[in-house]
């Protein structure tokens, strides 16, 4: 495996984790929305972050 291809798969992997982190994040606020009883804004959350 040449330097180039080695560092190609390592930039796709990090991409890969920074997307799944903020997943986890947009996640975890709203779910911290849902848990004070605001469910319309946890949704909204949700939705503003599916793209």
């Amino acid at each position: 495996m040449s330097v180039s291809t080695a560092y190609k798969y390592t930039c796709q992997f990090c991409n890969a984790a920074q997307d799944v982190l903020a997943s986890l994040h947009t996640a975890n606020i709203a779910a911290l929305a849902a848990s004070r009883g605001d469910h319309e804004r946890a949704k909204a959350i949700i939705f503003e972050n599916c793209i």
